[in-house]
Formats: C-alpha cells, sequence, structure tokens
C-alpha cells in the first residue's frame, strides 16, 4: 500500500515516531559521558597488561641468565656491552653477543630482529626482549630529555630489544666506571637480591619511566620486580647500577 493512500490519522502517528534533534544531542552526550568514564580505565587496564607482559619478559630472562650460568662455570653472561646499540665502546667479550643472543638458546627466538630491513620506517613489535610500553613511553618523550635518544632509531640500532645489560656500572665515589659485571662470577655479588642485572629504557628520568613511573628489573639472584622511579634523579643508572655489587652493597640504593 502506498503512503499516499494511508489515512492522514496514520501518517501523523507514523510521523512522530522519530528522534528529534534535541534527543539525538542528549543521546550522543550520554554516549559522551560514559566513554569519558570509560577511557581512563581501560587505559589503565591496558597499562597493567604491558607491564604484566613485560614482568613476564624479565622473569624469563632471569631463568636464561641461571641456565647460562650453570652452563658457564657459574658465571655471569659474557657479553659485548650494554646493547647492540652502544656499538663498540666498552668491549669486552669481541663477538658480537648481546642479550637475546646469550639468552636465545634457553629461550628461542621470539623477538624483533632488524636484519634484512631499512632504517626509515621501521617500527618495533612486543616481544620477549620488547616492552610495549618502552616502545609507547619513548614516542612522547619530548628532545630536551635525556632519554629523547630512545626513539625507533635507537631501536633498529638496538635490534628492537628494550632492555639493558648492567656491563659495567657507575662507582659513585671515584666518579667512574666500575668493575665489570659482563662474565663475573656469580659468587662475586655483595648483595644478589638487590645488584640489579637487566633493566628498561627509557630510564634516566622517573617520568618517563615505561611502568607508571618505575619499571621492571632482573636482580643478580635471578628475581625479577618492579621499582619505583626517583622524581629527583636525572639518570637512574648512575644512582642506581653500582648497589649490591660490590663493596658498596650496603648502601642500599639511593630511592
Amino acid at each position: 500500500m502506498f503512503a499516499s493512500s494511508l489515512p492522514n490519522s496514520w501518517r501523523r502517528q507514523s510521523a512522530g515516531c522519530g528522534f528529534t534533534l534535541i534527543e539525538l544531542l542528549v543521546v550522543i552526550a550520554v554516549i559522551a559521558i560514559l566513554a569519558a568514564m570509560l577511557l581512563p580505565a581501560l587505559a589503565k587496564s591496558k597499562q597493567q597488561t604491558d607491564q604484566t607482559w613485560c614482568l613476564n619478559n624479565v622473569k624469563q630472562m632471569g631463568v636464561a641468565s641461571a641456565c647460562y650460568a650453570n652452563d658457564y662455570a657459574q658465571h655471569f653472561a659474557w657479553l659485548h656491552n650494554w646493547g647492540e646499540a652502544w656499538g663498540d665502546t666498552y668491549v669486552l667479550n669481541p663477538a658480537p653477543v648481546w642479550i637475546p643472543e646469550a639468552f636465545n638458546p634457553y629461550l628461542g627466538t621470539n623477538k624483533n630482529s632488524t636484519l634484512g630491513l631499512v632504517q626509515k620506517g621501521y617500527s618495533p613489535q612486543k616481544g620477549l626482549f620488547t616492552c610495549p610500553s618502552s616502545l609507547a613511553i619513548s614516542r612522547k618523550v619530548p628532545a630536551s630529555s635525556a632519554d629523547a635518544g630512545f626513539d625507533n632509531d635507537f631501536f633498529y640500532d638496538n635490534d628492537g630489544v628494550t632492555y639493558v645489560w648492567n656491563h659495567e656500572y657507575w662507582d659513585p665515589v671515584k666518579q667512574d666506571y666500575g668493575p665489570p659485571i659482563s662474565g663475573r662470577p656469580l659468587a662475586h655479588v655483595v648483595q644478589p637480591s638487590l645488584a640489579v642485572l637487566i633493566w628498561e629504557i627509557p630510564y634516566h628520568q622517573a617520568i618517563y619511566m615505561p611502568h607508571q613511573i618505575g619499571m621492571n628489573v632482573l636482580r643478580a639472584d635471578c628475581s625479577a620486580n618492579r621499582v619505583k622511579g626517583v622524581l629527583s634523579e636525572t639518570d637512574w643508572w648512575v644512582s642506581n647500577s653500582y648497589a649490591g655489587w660490590d663493596e658498596m652493597g650496603n648502601w642500599g640504593p639511593s630511592q
């Protein structure tokens, strides 16, 4: 039946079934309010998920470190330096061996790799040696921060790895590098539960640490936990990397 043949009373009734502009605006406003209330909760949930992912990564590296020590006469991994992006500075192991190369025999190859990729447009993905929060935070660091260098170019040079090996700590008394950690015997640690073996990028300023003003670390005893950043510190490594390793271990971390 065509609309023109409907009684006038039917046409008037059907015409009144739609929404008015005011009603549509009210519905949109309610949806916007609900979204504003839910988004922070969703963001916090994602942060917690990424933090858990990362902590699991660090725990797996702890297992790998223990396996490595068992295979190499109870010594910590003997690495080239802090990471591939550090090039050939402060080299101990002359071979190109960093965290993934040392631990892959125990963990497999679930990692990023820049092999065969061009630097332009490179974007690492989360993986066993790559924390998703570190990638997200690094893109937001302003140029004025000491952490600004941890951008996609850095991750390209570092083969997609967002974790740093404590190759040599900083001695706050001598104001110089302390004794090496790469290749050190496990027995030569004053406080293994305090000494940090692996930490995360970014790390200079606490506000840019990947996990809500904090980061996950691996200790010399192969335990893993989150440490809280200190807002007054300008370089976490300079302020904390020495703690627990040698005679200064009873000082504890500056935080």
